[in-house]
């Protein structure tokens, strides 16, 4: 089966998108990226356990003391409070273990036990994780995410670029989610073993994440090309009532439908709106941009970090790329320079380069000469496509410029001349270009939630209804309150790139703490009494385009107020 065949009843246009989705669930996650399906596949009912059996105990002893003096086993109960969470690692700072400062403690947990010393040592890393499938513990939800596939960002991203081999941040066992690893997706597509110490391509990781829902059966609950509208708090108080539409291209807004729900789950990430040019570059995004322009004049590339490397990277080797980008070590480092000559050497030929040209800058006008910026041995560890690169003559890299014109009266539509000033009042230089990208950065956003719901997560918005709307957010904006807790606001749970932690390998322990809190309040399949506004008995009844009644889990209300089942 195509890996994106089994998602045609919830992303195609067919009339079926409304029908299929229930009036009403327990949880809603905004979002389908990996956190998301993370926390799916602990919502259908797969339960962790501390394993200290199968692969002996966790080489920290003094965490598998702590874990194992524990009543229960299940993450779940080890994880039930933030207090909880703090006892389990208050001791990682001066641990003999090397465990990353730089996630929240909760994601370094649940990354230490899945990786036990994955940065540190080499062969098949060990989990010290079992997951137990219990259907009694499965709670109803949904996944409503606007890309067209499965996988958030990484779905859209591998199509952004024109090389489709660029490579990873993440080595592969970092990049797997539970049930189904990469490893196993690699093997059946390439009919041999993962080799160790692999950075896949984005586009194998875009392929993984696509059919990760059905290899571990959350297919059900997964709803891509779909647009979360608005979201605010039921009347009753009990719950939220979620506005939804299709996505058609680039059409938002097709046929409305409203899901209540009981628990809401912000899964949007950080990276879902790219910063936008200024107006005074607006009229370069018109530029039809070729991969192999006729005219031979560069593109130009605006910024300093991984997605400004990742288009110089994939840009045909003959084609000239004009780098302009922001040059402060001492105060704003480019992310590129803890990237390793060995583990990732494109983007640190390409930090190199950068770094050379911070060191000159043309006069008069007249483009500077590379030089050898790149040594040899750094350009055999790169990519073909890469190393195939002329960089004295196709590369020109410009720090701490600014564009102040840009020509738009040219008789050619491929090509538009702009004006740029040197920094420290180094006078003034044109360049020809063909095209623009522009790459300083992307963001999140909450829009989607009502002006007391964003009031109530990010503490400074006025809960009026002139309220402007929210600006874009980052790792940053969120970090310091889920620091505390990833439970926002009552049963409002943010998990993945939201928190802070936009790695996926740290994505997990915010999930497990979710879905314990979401399971601890769930009411059992046999509970009564239980209402969400606008819940009618149509909800009780739906059944997945696979055959699968999605009634049994956790959750599900009639208009009675009773549970069916």
């Amino acid at each position: 089966m195509a890996p994106c065949a089994i998602y045609d009843a919830h992303t195609s246009g067919s009339t079926n998108w409304r029908t299929g989705i229930p009036e009403s669930v327990d949880t809603v996650v905004v979002g389908n990226g990996p956190s998301a399906l993370i926390l799916s596949y602990l919502l259908h009912g797969h339960v962790p356990f501390y394993d200290h059996t199968t692969n002996g105990p966790h080489p920290d002893p003094i965490l598998h003391a702590k874990l194992s003096s524990l009543p229960s086993g299940s993450l779940y109960s080890a994880l039930a409070s933030p207090s909880a969470i703090c006892n389990l690692t208050e001791h990682f700072q001066g641990s003999r273990i090397s465990y990353s400062t730089q996630a929240l403690p909760i994601n370094v947990l649940l990354d230490t036990l899945l990786r036990p010393n994955a940065d540190t040592t080499s062969g098949e890393v060990l989990s010290r994780i079992r997951w137990s499938h219990e259907p009694d513990k499965a709670v109803s939800h949904t996944v409503f995410g606007c890309t067209r596939r499965p996988g958030g960002q990484w779905s859209e991203r591998s199509k952004l670029l024109s090389s489709s081999g660029i490579e990873t941040l993440s080595y592969a066992e970092m990049l797997s989610l539970p049930g189904s690893t990469f490893a196993d997706y690699y093997k059946e597509k390439h009919a041999q073993t993962l080799p160790e110490f692999t950075r896949p391509s984005q586009k194998d990781v875009s392929e993984y994440l696509t059919a990760y829902p059905a290899r571990v059966g959350i297919e059900d609950s997964v709803y891509s090309s779909t647009n979360v509208d608005h979201v605010e708090r039921s009347s009753s108080s009990l719950g939220f009532s979620v506005d939804i539409s299709r996505v058609q291209g680039n059409c938002r807004g097709r046929n409305p439908h409203r899901i209540h729900c009981r628990h809401l789950v912000l899964a949007s990430g950080v990276f879902s709106h790219t910063i936008p040019p200024p107006p005074l570059l607006l009229p370069l995004t018109s530029l039809p941009n070729p991969p192999h322009p006729t005219n031979n004049h560069p593109l130009l590339v605006i910024g300093s970090g991984f997605s400004a490397a990742d288009i110089i990277i994939s840009t045909p080797p003959n084609r000239k790329v004009l780098h302009l980008f922001l040059w402060a070590p001492d105060t704003h480092p480019s992310p590129l320079r803890g990237c390793h000559q060995q583990a990732y050497p494109e983007y640190a030929a390409i930090y190199r380069q950068m770094k050379s040209a911070s060191s000159q800058l043309p006069t008069k006008g007249v483009p500077r000469k590379m030089g050898a910026a790149i040594s040899p041995i750094l350009i055999r560890r790169c990519s073909s496509n890469f190393a195939e690169r002329d960089w004295n003559n196709n590369y020109e890299g410009l720090p701490n410029v600014q564009v102040v014109a840009v020509d738009v009266s040219s008789d050619s539509k491929e090509e538009m001349v702009i004006t740029i000033q040197l920094p420290d009042n180094g006078g003034l230089v044109q360049r020809r270009v063909s095209g623009l990208e522009y790459l300083v950065g992307r963001r999140g956003s909450l829009n989607y939630l009502s002006d007391s719901l964003k009031a109530a997560i990010l503490n400074n918005i006025s809960a009026t209804a002139n309220c402007e709307p929210t600006p874009l957010i980052s790792t940053e904006t969120l970090r310091s309150k889920a620091a505390l807790s990833p439970e926002l606001a009552p049963n409002i749970f943010a998990t993945g790139s939201l928190t802070g932690d936009s790695l996926v390998r740290f994505a997990f322990g915010g999930c497990v703490y979710t879905a314990g809190k979401i399971l601890a309040t769930a009411p059992p399949a046999a509970a009564s009494n239980m209402q969400i506004d606008g819940c009618n008995d149509e909800a009780s009844k739906t059944t997945t385009s696979n055959g699968r009644d999605r009634s049994a889990k956790r959750g599900r209300w009639d208009n009675t107020g009773n549970n069916p089942n």
